[in-house]
């Protein structure tokens, strides 16, 4: 045997499982299929900033309940109001809650029941403080628009 080839020969073998085991870890990781974190969070923001533009012309504006926007509530309550300041009765409101510090932790949807004068409930609550985005999907006649505004949920008071 040629001096210096069992050396050559271990290098070589230690070279080939390196590439093997990088190769064994890409083909891993492509086949599991997951979504990123930070995609479904580009995604999310990608569609708020379409939502906003096409929504904007229509001028729809919804007022959340106080009371809704405190971690641990039942329902959402909220007045949707047109361009001009009226109450838009009889819609069909989906609503979807979505996290963005969460990274879509917490996301949640639930149709809105209408309560009346503009006025809606959905059965979903927020579970932390903090900003929230609230997406309304909006049907009624003609309409049909994504309307989406930010809130603030502020945690619970401390005790005395």
């Amino acid at each position: 045997m040629k001096p210096g080839l069992p050396l050559k020969l271990a290098l070589a073998a230690v070279v080939v499982a390196g590439l093997g085991s990088v190769a064994a870890t890409l083909w891993i990781g492509a086949s599991l299929g997951e979504t990123a974190v930070a995609d479904a969070s580009h995604e999310h923001g990608l569609r708020y900033d379409r939502d906003r533009a096409l929504a904007a012309p229509v001028g729809l504006r919804a007022a959340f309940a106080p009371a809704s926007l405190a971690p641990g509530g039942a329902a959402l309550e909220f007045t949707l109001r047109d361009k001009a300041g009226a109450p838009v009765e009889g819609a069909a409101i989906e609503v979807s809650l979505h996290r963005p510090a969460g990274g879509g932790a917490g996301q949640r949807k639930a149709p809105a029941g209408d309560l009346g004068g503009g006025r809606y409930a959905a059965p979903v609550g927020f579970d932390a403080p903090g900003f929230w985005d609230v997406r309304l999907d909006v049907r009624r006649g003609g309409l049909a628009v994504g309307l989406v505004q930010q809130v603030q949920v502020r945690g619970a008071a401390a005790p005395p």
